[in-house]
């Protein structure tokens, strides 16, 4: 897929993941003079399931209110775990390749390259050929683990994000052993996400991870 470099993103919910690729976005600007742009294999579950979500429900299934997902998200999980098991794995990442392949050949065309892809959600690496195996042996791209943390000042210690469900709690530790950066950082409380995104603290490690890689 033409010279472009590729960046998987992983961890547990709530770690920072989609935080981690607006800072890396921001900073391969500003930094290599390059363009980056973030894919998501939720959003071929979700465009997928779209149609129903809205004919049956009379809903958005790219609602980002909380209780409008709460009442689809099983289904999401049910549809998304079913055909993964049909396909070993594949349905979304061969969905999700063929979207960002006619996506960026789209943007070269209109004079906009894409240097960088992000993809926000690797998540699996339960079959042979899953989301791990995808990004870093076809796409030959690089494997990023976050992990976030909690300093519990009474006990002088990490608290970290717990998983949500099973799915992570057996997946993540072995998604975490796969990838080829490792990156722990602590919670920054009481900051809106624009800010975040200009936390230094933050930028920190995803410049550490991004010069490793660019």
């Amino acid at each position: 897929m033409n010279n472009i470099k590729y960046i998987g993103v992983s961890g547990l919910a709530r770690s920072g993941k989609n935080l981690f690729c607006e800072i890396a976005t921001k900073q391969i600007l500003e930094t290599y003079g390059l363009r980056a742009k973030t894919y998501a294999l939720a959003y071929a579950l979700k465009q997928d399931c779209a149609e129903f979500v809205k004919d049956k429900l009379g809903m958005d299934v790219f609602s980002e209110r909380t209780d409008d997902k709460n009442v689809f998200r099983e289904l999401l999980v049910w549809y998304g775990a079913t055909k993964r098991k049909q396909t070993q794995g594949r349905y979304w990442v061969e969905l999700l390749q063929k979207h960002i392949e006619l996506d960026t050949q789209l943007e070269k065309d209109l004079g906009n390259p894409v240097d960088v892809v992000l993809v926000s959600d690797i998540r699996f690496i339960e079959y042979d050929k899953d989301e791990v195996y995808w990004i870093k042996n076809e796409l030959n791209g690089k494997l990023v683990h976050i992990t976030k943390y909690k300093w519990d000042i009474k006990q002088s210690e990490k608290t970290y994000v717990l998983p949500p469900n099973m799915s992570e709690t057996v997946n993540d530790p072995k998604v975490k052993a796969a990838a080829n950066y490792k990156l722990e950082w602590e919670e920054v409380d009481n900051a809106k996400y624009n800010q975040l995104i200009n936390n230094a603290y933050l930028n920190t490690y995803v410049k550490d991870v991004l010069d490793t890689i660019l």
